[in-house]
């Protein structure tokens, strides 16, 4: 089965709208465009200090941002497998 992007600026990842997201690295993670990886880590960074300001140290909002940027990153395919199916 070939796996096909979605560049389309409407491109959701999960039926929620919600982006990918895992505690583990998946077997075969999700082919999200370049574009819409760059406005996922936009969206964390601002929205986990948007959310903590004024009520957490930036060093725990820091943790936070980790955590989610490692599990987006657990839930989407390796630079080798976009390599093996020349996506990029």
């Amino acid at each position: 089965m070939e796996t096909k992007i979605d560049s389309s600026p409407e491109y959701v990842p999960n039926p929620d709208g919600s982006p990918p997201y895992s505690s583990v690295p998946v077997a075969e993670g999700v082919y999200m465009p370049h574009e819409s990886i760059e406005e996922q880590i936009i969206d964390f960074v601002m929205g986990n200090i948007e959310v903590s300001r004024g009520h957490q140290h930036m060093r725990e909002v820091l943790d936070d941002i980790i955590i989610d940027l490692c599990n987006f990153r657990n839930a989407l395919a390796t630079p080798e497998q976009y390599q093996e199916k020349n996506l990029i």
